[in-house]
């Protein structure tokens, strides 16, 4: 959106991976911290899971599917079992696009030399050339000294460029207050083809953007 407003403003960022796992990693691996706990790369669906319990894609997938004769956890294995198959690898149920995130993550680490990750023991499909060890033992070896990790990464931030200047908050403001463009946004964010989006979420969406002034 921004980038079609002011056009070269931004640029484009190489995420090597096209995932938000591969972006959090290089992210963390350019950014230049020392080792790195990988949480939360299940890459397959743990306990027929499809978001983790109390997350906020969670909610927002029960607050639009769960019915009081199928909860999100009903509807969450439906899942597993029919829109993605049952499809199994390593003895987990996940998806073939999983399984391709997953190796892609590996390739793109193993060819930019990225070895100080390592994956904290879970129920969901380890990377491969990444050592795995329990979060105990990551803080012992790892976080012995204390770091304020917020100033760390504001002084990283503080010397890239600031697009303030040559985009336009006004208009920003004027295309996310078109409330039909919210709700195709919401509808895509739902994967919804009919139907209208539940004033809930509508309500929640609005007060996020009027608490960070962007509407």
């Amino acid at each position: 959106m921004i980038d079609e407003l002011s056009p070269g403003a931004v640029g484009t960022i190489n995420s090597h991976t096209g995932t938000v796992a591969g972006d959090a990693v290089f992210a963390a691996f350019r950014f230049g911290f020392r080792s790195c706990a990988l949480i939360g790369f299940d890459f397959s669906f743990p306990d027929y899971a499809i978001y983790a319990r109390g997350t906020a894609y969670q909610n927002r997938f029960a607050l639009y599917h769960a019915t009081r004769t199928e909860p999100g956890e009903t509807r969450n294995f439906n899942y597993v079992m029919k829109s993605s198959g049952g499809f199994r690898s390593c003895g987990k149920f996940t998806r073939k696009s999983f399984v391709h995130y997953k190796e892609t993550l590996e390739s793109a680490m193993q060819s930019n030399g990225i070895s100080n990750f390592y994956n904290i023991q879970s129920r969901g499909m380890p990377l491969s050339h990444v050592p795995s060890i329990t979060m105990k033992n990551f803080i012992d070896t790892s976080c012995a000294g204390r770091i304020n990790k917020r100033e760390y990464v504001h002084s990283i931030l503080a010397d890239a460029p600031s697009c303030a200047n040559s985009i336009s908050s006004r208009e920003l403001r004027k295309i996310l207050s078109d409330t039909k463009l919210v709700q195709s946004i919401l509808k895509a964010s739902f994967d919804m083809a009919h139907g209208e989006v539940p004033r809930s979420a509508m309500n929640a969406l609005t007060r996020f953007l009027q608490i960070n002034n962007v509407i």
